[in-house]
């Protein structure tokens, strides 16, 4: 009677640990893409809310925004920092948001509510003399 030993060859289990090389290697790369893409979604999020408040507040001080936005960037997962810069100028309001070798920027008109009453105004007047009111026996 032989004497046969039990178990795997030698080749299957380099073949296995080949494959879990391969299946670490792309866990690492999706959980550092899902890093990056955390990181440039937030940081956009926040220069556009930075902006905005800007836009809005025609007196609040840009200063303390900015370093609002850089403190509430919190914890990075691939930016090794994180810069934001707003500028108001000729009615417009300009942002950028730097990070690593990501950059965003914005741009957008100061608010003016009475601009848009005005347009409002315009536009009901020009309807008035198209003649799109109904005449006054037909409501409905």
């Amino acid at each position: 009677m032989k004497n046969k030993k039990k178990g795997l060859q030698g080749s299957v289990t380099i073949e296995g640990a080949c494959v879990m090389a391969i299946v670490l290697l792309a866990i690492s790369v999706m959980l550092h893409e899902a890093g990056r893409i955390h990181d440039e979604t937030k940081g956009a999020m926040i220069l556009h809310e930075a902006a905005e408040k800007i836009r809005h507040e025609r007196y609040m001080d840009i200063e303390a925004v900015r370093a609002g936005g850089e403190e509430n960037m919190g914890l990075r997962m691939s930016f090794p920092s994180y810069r934001l810069s707003l500028k108001r100028r000729l009615g417009r309001i300009q942002g950028e948001g730097k990070g690593g070798n990501w950059t965003k920027k914005i741009e957008c008109r100061e608010f003016r509510p009475e601009r848009f009453l005005r347009q409002i105004t315009l536009i009901e007047s020009l309807g008035d003399e198209d003649g799109d009111k109904l005449p006054s026996g037909d409501e409905t």
